[in-house]
């Protein structure tokens, strides 16, 4: 399964800097990336121009737009509460305007996620929506 971490209504996502910011007060772990990020929104970039160019599939040249100008403030974060653990940890681009998107490696990741979730959620104030 999917989870995308979603501002509220009437809300605004936060800047990535912010995200990290409570990140870093919420969990014992925190890595961050800015040239990952970069790289991360670069290769979304790429693939919607791909399906774009193949015309099968309609893409949002808007939505392409915005993630083009939001690349350079793109972050890459991976945080957990335990460094060494293989579960209990999650990741995600940080991209300005977008909802944070984790995906799992597996069953036994995402329910030794979830609780991760949870306070993810709570420290950034976003919902979580189930994909």
């Amino acid at each position: 399964m999917v989870h995308r971490l979603c501002a509220r209504d009437g809300q605004r996502y936060l800047s990535p800097r912010l995200v990290l910011d409570r990140l870093e007060s919420e969990f014992a772990y925190v890595e961050s990336s800015d040239d990952e990020g970069r790289r991360h929104v670069q290769g979304l970039i790429r693939q919607m121009m791909k399906i774009k160019q193949m015309g099968k599939i309609p893409v949002d040249d808007e939505h392409l737009d915005r993630l083009k100008k939001a690349q350079s403030a793109a972050i890459y974060v991976y945080f957990g509460d335990n460094p060494s653990s293989d579960t209990a940890y999650l990741c995600t681009a940080v991209i300005p305007g977008e909802p944070l998107i984790f995906d799992y490696t597996s069953r036994e990741h995402e329910r030794a996620a979830r609780p991760l979730l949870v306070r993810c959620a709570e420290a950034l104030n976003y919902d979580i929506v189930e994909m």
